[in-house]
């Protein structure tokens, strides 16, 4: 995970520094919460390709968060686990700038792991359907404040432990909240 994040986070940078300097991509780097199923805290990074002649007004996303989530199933008392959660993706504004609201998408992974009371066991999930809408204000040049909701659809991997896929739901809804500084 950590090499991963890494990586993805050195890709963003180089990707900023190849450009001309009047052409320039900004990037936002913003803590963030999102409630969910698993629920989510975490950094973001958004890489905005405004003042790119074609590309006014999109953006690339990448999330790295610490995920946590209730496991509830019959005959077992809920369990609390944790892990992570990476997701990549793509943001569009609709006033061609890099603030205002947006829609975006985001492919996502996820790896929850339950150790409670002698129980252990694992949940993992693929989506390439987390459509989102958000409104982002921002405060100046560099500040931001950008809140959003949308759901997500998970493809879940077999659980591992007592973890059965079958308690928990494919759909869930997202309400989520960051907030940024532009460099």
């Amino acid at each position: 995970m950590k090499k991963i994040s890494t990586a993805a986070l050195l890709l963003l940078c180089a990707i900023g520094f190849a450009q001309d300097d009047d052409k320039k991509p900004n990037i936002t780097v913003s803590p963030y919460y999102l409630w969910s199923e698993p629920t989510q805290y975490g950094l973001s990074f958004e890489l905005n390709y405004s003042g790119i002649a074609g590309l006014e007004g999109s953006s690339s996303i990448l999330n790295v968060g610490y995920g946590t989530m209730t496991y509830d199933a019959p005959g077992i008392n809920e369990v609390d686990g944790d892990g992570y959660v990476i997701e990549l993706g793509s943001r569009g504004y609709f006033n061609k700038k890099d603030y205002g609201i947006y829609t975006q998408n985001t492919l996502a992974y996820g790896n929850i792991k339950f150790e409670e009371n002698g129980v252990k066991g694992t949940y993992s999930y693929f989506s390439f359907l987390s459509p989102t809408v958000g409104y982002k204000f921002k405060f100046g040049e560099n500040l931001s404040i950008d809140p959003s909701v949308g759901v997500q659809w998970v493809i879940q991997m077999k659980g591992s432990g007592f973890v059965d896929n079958k308690n928990v739901d494919e759909w869930a809804g997202r309400f989520g909240i960051k907030v940024g500084y532009t460099f």
